[in-house]
């Protein structure tokens, strides 16, 4: 069954949903996007509210370990949506160590598909 990620942005009625399956890499692609690539060749750049500090993976670390818990299976039922092959991802980032350059609480703006 196909997995997907639910994610929110700026607000918790603007949803994307993405899938979760095929990914080989998430990384930031700038102190402002994280870049999620896949078997095929198709990317998706996400784009933050502000800027995280130039050394700071906690986003793609938050993003891959929470595809990981729903490719196990190990998510819990709070996280999920209505269905269990897709995980919510809200905005703000719950983690609470998941913070911008200057100590604000990020957000998801924007998804571009390629």
């Amino acid at each position: 069954m196909e997995k997907y990620l639910s994610i929110h942005l700026t607000t918790p009625d603007s949803r994307n949903l993405i899938s979760a399956e095929g990914i080989i890499a998430i990384s930031m692609n700038s102190t402002s996007t994280v870049k999620i690539w896949y078997k095929d060749g198709k990317t998706i750049t996400i784009e933050l509210s502000a800027a995280m500090a130039s050394n700071d993976d906690s986003i793609p670390y938050y993003l891959f370990n929470q595809i990981a818990k729903l490719q196990e299976g190990t998510i819990s039922n709070s996280e999920m949506a209505s269905t269990t092959n897709v995980l919510e991802i809200p905005t703000p980032l719950p983690n609470d160590k998941i913070w911008d350059a200057t100590g604000n609480y990020i957000t998801l703006t924007a998804i571009t598909i390629a």
